[in-house]
């Protein structure tokens, strides 16, 4: 089943998902996701600090926020959370 899908039922608004499972990353989305973004998740894959768990991109009232699957890796939650803040206030979204 499709990823996306699946957030879509259990977080309502949910507008693309980042998975890792086994070190390997899945993304789910109706569009392209920032390269900077995606880069930080892949170090952090690569890296091993980020074995398994989901990024949910969710639309609030102050714009699309990521949300974090439970269990998901603290250390590894920051930088992520840097980079899309950067890249969000850069391009408004």
């Amino acid at each position: 089943m499709n990823l996306l899908l699946t957030v879509k039922r259990l977080l309502s608004g949910a507008v693309f998902a980042v998975g890792v499972s086994g070190g390997v990353m899945h993304t789910s989305t109706p569009c392209p996701l920032p390269s900077e973004f995606l880069a930080a998740v892949r170090e952090k894959v690569e890296r091993g600090e980020l074995q398994s768990g989901v990024i949910y991109g969710v639309k609030q009232r102050g714009g699309l926020t990521l949300k974090f699957s439970m269990g998901f890796p603290a250390p590894a939650r920051q930088p992520l959370l840097n980079v899309w803040h950067v890249y969000k206030s850069r391009y408004g979204i």
